[in-house]
């Protein structure tokens, strides 16, 4: 392992335990069950079982135009969860699927980097060349970029369009009784509520890290805190939402890292075969 990776997951370790810590001492993590009490989602984790889920529309409300993608991904869900009664596994097998919708862009993305990587030197010439003039040197880079039959928005558009599918299933696994109380495995009870031990954040948070230093962009792999803040960012942000959030997450940096890690090795063997030939 070497020292960024360690580095990285030490930082997760300790914000995990000054989390754990914080929410200790408020008592978040305290038995909070008492016969005075029923939270909304233990209602709805007994009268799921009296309902037919496709009635459940609570998660359309206060949607706005993001139930264009909220509607098809629950609808989804549902039918899978119908099929094999677990709605973790469904939440996986739902998240690969829209990893694999995602793959032309995701690969002609990780293409786009790994070419602007090549035009590293050719970058920098140019840079230092019009160092005292920004407008040029974004001209010149701009130029490059259009001899060389690169589009640098293509890097841009895949994360644009994964925004609105994190908030449709943000929204989803929030609200869908399907999730409450439905449990994953070992420590996993309720994938509505957090990780009581935060273990998939940082799984998916050191996931993260990987897949964007694999990807093969040359100015993340230049500008190392383009890898770090927007993985502990996260991180931190995932250890106070539904575990179900997380096992999205975890599950898509999986599926992204394989792919920049297949993709890696592609382009190294046919550069090597193009050295040969």
């Amino acid at each position: 392992m070497d020292h960024e990776l360690s580095r990285l997951i030490l930082a997760l370790i300790l914000t995990g335990v000054v989390f754990f810590a914080w929410n200790y001492y408020r008592g978040v993590l305290s038995d909070r069950s008492s016969e005075s009490t029923i939270s909304v989602k233990q209602i709805e984790k007994v009268e799921v079982k009296k309902m037919n889920i496709r009635k459940d529309l609570s998660i359309y409300k206060n949607c706005g135009r993001l139930k264009i993608v909220v509607y098809p991904i629950y609808r989804a869900l549902e039918f899978i969860n119908d099929k094999i009664k677990n709605p973790g596994l469904a939440l996986i097998i739902i998240t690969i699927a829209i990893r694999l919708l995602l793959m032309p862009m995701t690969v002609k993305q990780i293409k786009s980097s790994r070419r602007m990587a090549e035009l590293k030197d050719e970058i920098g010439a140019i840079k230092n060349r019009h160092k005292d003039n920004m407008l040029e040197m974004q001209k010149a880079i701009s130029r490059l970029y259009s001899e060389k039959g690169i589009n640098p928005l293509v890097n841009i558009g895949l994360g644009v369009l994964q925004v609105p599918l994190f908030f449709a299933l943000y929204k989803i696994v929030n609200e869908a009784s399907i999730f409450s109380g439905a449990e994953l495995g070992i420590w996993i009870n309720d994938l509505s509520a957090p990780d009581p031990y935060f273990i998939l954040p940082f799984l998916a948070g050191i996931a993260m890290y990987l897949g964007s230093r694999y990807s093969g962009n040359s100015e993340v792999q230049t500008q190392k805190w383009l890898i770090y803040l927007p993985t502990v960012l996260f991180t931190i942000f995932l250890l106070k939402q539904p575990s179900g959030l997380a096992l999205y997450m975890l599950v898509g940096a999986i599926f992204q890292l394989a792919v920049s890690v297949v993709s890696g090795l592609a382009f190294s063997i046919k550069e090597k075969k193009g050295k040969t030939a």
